[in-house]
């Protein structure tokens, strides 16, 4: 009988000492992320969107680029996207000109697969698993968890927003957008000394194509962060592009 107390005796003894050192490890992290929060809140997260900016605005006056302009001008032709990811610990930064798009994957809540996007989802994975031989169907048996956020915003005529920007800035030219491009035959770009060159019968003075960036900050958390160039973004939506990361993880 007294063995068998002091048994119990030492077994309540290691659980509640593994119960402390676990309680302990908790505080510890709980204590490291409240000081890097705290380090976080205290950056101007403006400061470091106006100063990417002014990193772009700077490369408009480099001798290179008015060399290039000269010499080849059929390159203002070509596209003039621009994507830039800054990332300081959990802090993302996204600068964008054009139609390059920064999507980030994310852990999906429980109730999000219920309706269309689950079905969807599951439509890509299973259009995608017929086209690979000899995969294992049993290893990607559930649903995936992951779900696209897009960071960045298009400057594409297929955005609904930069197609009335132009129409609101030019309200007596009905030949704004045409075709689904600028003046039938841009799409929006940047650069002042392109557009002077390029321009076609504008009218007012507002610019038809602005190179102002688009600027956003994100908190990360445990997620993955994809950068997805303009080609592919033509072919894959967003949770295409997700749910082909999730799988590729899951091989």
């Amino acid at each position: 009988m007294a063995n068998k107390r002091e048994e119990n005796q030492r077994r309540w003894k290691c659980g509640w000492d593994r119960e402390r050192l676990e309680l302990d490890r908790k505080l510890k992290e709980q204590l490291n992320r409240n000081k890097f929060d705290k380090s976080s809140s205290m950056i101007n997260h403006g400061d470091v969107l106006k100063a990417l900016s002014r990193a772009l605005n700077k490369t408009e006056y480099l001798d290179i680029a008015d060399k290039m302009l000269m010499e080849n001008p059929e390159l203002a032709l070509m596209g003039s996207c621009v994507l830039v990811m800054l990332m300081k610990g959990e802090d993302v930064y996204v600068m964008n000109v054009g139609d390059s798009r920064a999507v980030l994957a994310q852990k999906a809540e429980p109730d999000y697969w219920l309706g269309k996007v689950k079905q969807d989802l599951e439509r890509i994975n299973e259009e995608t698993l017929h086209d690979l031989e000899g995969f294992d169907v049993d290893k990607f048996s559930s649903i995936p968890d992951l779900t696209a956020f897009q960071l960045s915003v298009d400057h594409s005529t297929n955005e609904k927003e930069e197609v009335q920007r132009i129409k609101n800035e030019h309200p007596d030219d009905p030949c704004a957008v045409m075709n689904d491009r600028v003046k039938g035959s841009l799409k929006p770009k940047w650069n002042n000394a392109l557009l002077e060159m390029f321009k076609i019968d504008y009218k007012g003075n507002s610019p038809y194509i602005t190179c102002v960036p688009s600027l956003h900050h994100q908190r990360l958390g445990p997620q993955i962060l994809r950068i997805i160039i303009r080609w592919l973004s033509q072919y894959l939506t967003n949770e295409e592009a997700v749910s082909d990361v999730e799988l590729f993880i899951t091989l």
